[in-house]
């Protein structure tokens, strides 16, 4: 198709055409992709888990799309000493001052 865009002078004939053309061709095929990415959504927020952030529902959605491009799942995912370094109270645990006592700890 680009070979009918161009032209052999720099001169375009139809400069709205060409236009035209490129905003028709860059339209996704089908809805295809926006339903996985719902039905990606509607796996992770369920009853169980409502009350997940956009963040965290992000994240989770980003990781298990790219968990399963690259056919990862838990029988062949490999721990390195990475993993173990940040899997420590400082990161998993944050003080919660507003609901909780200031000994208190709650989950990320």
């Amino acid at each position: 198709m680009s070979k009918i865009l161009e032209c052999e002078n720099s001169n375009k004939s139809f400069p709205n055409l060409e236009k035209l053309v490129e905003a028709v061709l860059s339209l996704p095929h089908s809805n295809a992709e926006a339903e996985r990415i719902f039905s990606f959504v509607v796996d992770v927020k369920n009853k169980k888990r409502n009350k997940l952030g956009n963040d965290t529902l992000s994240v989770i959605c980003v990781t298990r799309s790219f968990f399963q491009a690259d056919n990862i799942n838990c029988v062949n995912f490999e721990i390195n000493s990475r993993h173990l370094e940040l899997h420590n109270s400082t990161n998993l645990y944050i003080r919660c001052t507003t609901l909780l006592s200031p000994f208190s700890y709650r989950w990320l």
